[in-house]
């Protein structure tokens, strides 16, 4: 047997608060980010996203010789 004042549900025993479930602990979702890059930076690398074209590469090749992103080179390539 159990002695009486030892198990969790006992008065003397201090309750400890479980943490409660449900929408409240759900995080927002993340806006989108984006990088944010000025008219010279963009202007510069257009510039050399076109001299990856004239050299024969794709854009995943290109997006990686130059350190950016693929999504970056689809957005620069549309304006």
């Amino acid at each position: 047997m159990i002695p009486t004042g030892i198990g969790k549900d006992s008065p003397g025993v201090d309750q400890i608060l479980k943490p409660v479930y449900g929408y409240r602990n759900i995080e927002a979702p993340k806006s989108k980010r984006r990088r944010l890059i000025s008219d010279e930076e963009k202007a510069a690398l257009a510039t050399q996203l076109m001299e990856c074209k004239a050299a024969g590469m794709t854009r995943y090749k290109a997006s990686k010789h130059l350190g950016i992103s693929e999504t970056l080179c689809r957005r620069l390539i549309a304006d």
